[in-house]
């Protein structure tokens, strides 16, 4: 099941960036210069939130299934929450990164 839902899960979230950033770009859009590059800049942030939010659930599927295969080999389990929690430190690098504003 999991992994039938996660190349949609992928999909929609980069139409959705595409269609937020076709409406940034538009005629339609009356936001100055320094506002649409910053507004494309979180665009670009939320994006990448969302692929590594998305890519939590693989680990945490692998986990679940080990429990319910009996896989209780310690350095399998380690592996799963260290990969489970390894969004935690990257997810903030990764806003300080995209949004210059942040940096300073």
């Amino acid at each position: 099941f999991l992994f039938k839902v996660m190349p949609t899960l992928w999909i929609l979230v980069f139409l959705l960036r595409r269609a937020v950033l076709l409406l940034l770009d538009s005629q339609i859009s009356k936001l100055s210069e320094k506002a649409k590059r910053m507004q494309k800049a979180l665009v670009q942030t939320v994006t990448v939130h969302a692929a590594l939010s998305s890519l939590i659930l693989y680990p945490s599927a692998i986990f679940f299934y080990g429990q319910i295969a009996s896989i209780h080999d310690v350095n399998f389990l380690d592996s799963c929450f260290f990969f489970i929690q390894l969004h935690c430190t990257i997810a903030p690098l990764v806003t300080i990164y995209y949004v210059p504003h942040y940096r300073r």
